[in-house]
């Protein structure tokens, strides 16, 4: 399956960085800003994957949209070198995710869309601090 891969501008944060992987064989497409959690996917439902395209109508495909989610995050666990990214969809998603984070993960960088600007937190240093400061303080 072959795709086109373009950077558009954000529809929710109007960054210009928002990911866009169109696949040309198949019309389906996926879209992922990595600044605010924007995510739209569109794919063919599995029981319409035996249709010509031209034949292929609105109820035929499978559309995700997250216009307007809580944010994204971007983890490294130890030792690798590169990073898995995810939007957050809630603040409850991201709580639960901060909840249960593994010890491997070596890195968490979230990047909200608040207010009109875009804020990022460096979550592991941040629990960090927290801890050292409270250790400080008793």
């Amino acid at each position: 399956m072959g795709s086109v891969i373009n950077y558009i501008e954000c529809p929710n944060c109007k960054q210009p960085n928002c990911f866009n992987d169109y696949y040309y064989n198949t019309g389906e497409e996926v879209t992922n800003c990595p600044d605010c959690g924007y995510y739209v996917s569109m794919f063919i439902k599995e029981s319409s994957r035996e249709k010509n395209l031209s034949d292929l109508v609105e109820s035929d495909w499978d559309v995700v949209e997250i216009l307007h989610p809580y944010g994204t995050g971007r983890a490294r666990c130890k030792g690798a070198i590169n990073w898995s990214e995810g939007t957050f969809k809630t603040k409850e998603d991201f709580l639960w995710m901060v909840e249960n984070l593994s010890v491997e993960v070596e890195e968490l960088i979230v990047s909200r869309f608040v207010d009109g600007k875009i804020i990022v937190t460096d979550v592991i240093r941040q629990r960090k601090l927290s801890k050292i400061i409270k250790s400080i303080k008793s």
